[in-house]
């Protein structure tokens, strides 16, 4: 009978053991399991807060992009309102003897090649039917200098006209535009070609006619 006592005490005390290491075991388990979810939310915020510093980065770079284009587009259209303001120029015409010339001071809306040559024309200096084909502000041997071409109109119109008249036309539109621009010299062409008539050769830049 003490034997058999002795022996399920001994089973019970094993029982227990067992028990006691398994539920040992689940509760680490358990903890391991809570500690790696801690771990993982820890990740997902760290996660969450680099994401939100990149967005906000970005954000940043986007509004200073922004402020940026803002900036040149004001300069820009600062730029196009001072160059279409109403400026003062003098327009050079040949003066009622032919040997020099008138000088009127007017406003136009805007300092332009075609807007001086249409000064011209209303002071009969040039046909209707000389247009501009391109204008340049340049420089030669580091001064200021512009460059001037017209189309062939302005060429046989001045083929057509004496010595004195040639002057007068050529001068009156390289005064005017000297003056318009502030320079010292202008080259004057007809569709990119130097003009040559039978009176006179142009190459290069004229300085002004007196």
């Amino acid at each position: 009978m003490k034997k058999r006592t002795i022996v399920l005490t001994a089973l019970l005390a094993g029982c227990l053991v067992v028990g006691c290491q398994g539920k040992e075991a689940k509760d680490n388990t358990a903890k391991d399991k809570v500690k790696t979810e801690i771990g993982n939310e820890k990740k997902e915020d760290t996660k969450s807060s680099d994401d939100q510093e990149a967005e906000t980065e970005e954000n940043n770079a986007g509004e200073e992009s922004l402020e940026t284009k803002s900036d040149e587009q004001t300069s820009q259209d600062t730029n196009m309102e001072e160059a279409q303001q109403p400026v003062s120029v003098t327009i050079y015409s040949e003066n009622e003897n032919a040997d020099g010339f008138d000088q009127e001071t007017i406003q136009v809306d805007a300092l332009s090649a075609e807007n001086l040559i249409a000064q011209l024309k209303k002071k009969g200096m040039l046909s209707e039917d000389v247009q501009v084909n391109s204008f340049e502000e340049t420089e030669d041997e580091g001064e200021k200098a512009l460059k001037l071409d017209l189309n062939q109109v302005y060429l046989q119109q001045l083929q057509s006209m004496g010595s004195t008249g040639e002057y007068m036309i050529m001068g009156s539109v390289c005064n005017t535009f000297l003056d318009a621009y502030g320079c010292n010299k202008i080259q004057v062409t007809t569709d990119g070609q130097e003009i040559v008539t039978g009176h006179a050769e142009y190459p290069g830049y004229n300085g002004k006619f007196e």
